[in-house]
């Protein structure tokens, strides 16, 4: 049920705002009643905390994951930019609520201190860089910093890119591959 809930909510504050949803529009979206929304947790940030964290938690560790059983550093950054791609499909909602919060369009309603988990998302996208500069793949003639950080909206923008497709189901591993053909090219020793 509490999986349920958050989708909800998610959809309903990526579209209304925080401060324009109610837990009675929750639970009427819901099918429930308050007080089913209320055992649950005990108030609107409650939810839209659990929505925004959770993900973020959760993502983080798929993203660390598929990186440790990546065979080299490019095996590592397909598995990191399709785990990003699979994320932003499967929870578009969630995903628009945590760039609002990072914009900071959410500020003076809620405040969630996201710098420790960006920073550990940066992290390990930064030690999938060196580990490709340390097996010679990745070139050592940049900073692996700005290479993290190239990486970073290569992979939201191509994301951000396929909601304005006029044909076609977007595919996510094609998707990555892509991005992995462009970033190669860039990123490749010379």
């Amino acid at each position: 049920m509490k999986n349920k809930i958050k989708e909800t909510a998610a959809k309903l504050f990526s579209e209304n705002g925080y401060t324009s949803t109610s837990m009675r529009e929750i639970a009427e979206a819901l099918g429930v009643t308050k007080a089913a929304l209320y055992y649950h947790y005990p108030n609107k940030e409650a939810i839209f905390r659990a929505v925004v964290e959770d993900n973020f938690r959760e993502h983080l560790h798929k993203e660390m994951v598929v990186a440790a059983e990546a065979s080299d550093a490019w095996a590592a950054l397909y598995n990191w930019s399709l785990c990003n791609i699979r994320n932003a499909y499967q929870f578009p909602n969630t995903r628009r609520l945590i760039f609002y919060t990072l914009q900071g369009r959410f500020r003076n309603q809620i405040h969630i201190d996201f710098e420790p988990l960006i920073h550990q998302s940066f992290q390990s996208l930064l030690n999938i860089i060196k580990r490709g500069v340390a097996e010679n793949l990745i070139r050592d003639d940049l900073d692996p910093e700005f290479l993290a950080s190239m990486m970073i909206p290569a992979v939201n923008g191509a994301i951000m890119g396929q909601h304005f497709r006029v044909t076609g189901a977007v595919d996510p591993e094609l998707l990555s591959e892509n991005i992995m053909k462009v970033i190669k090219k860039g990123f490749s020793k010379p």
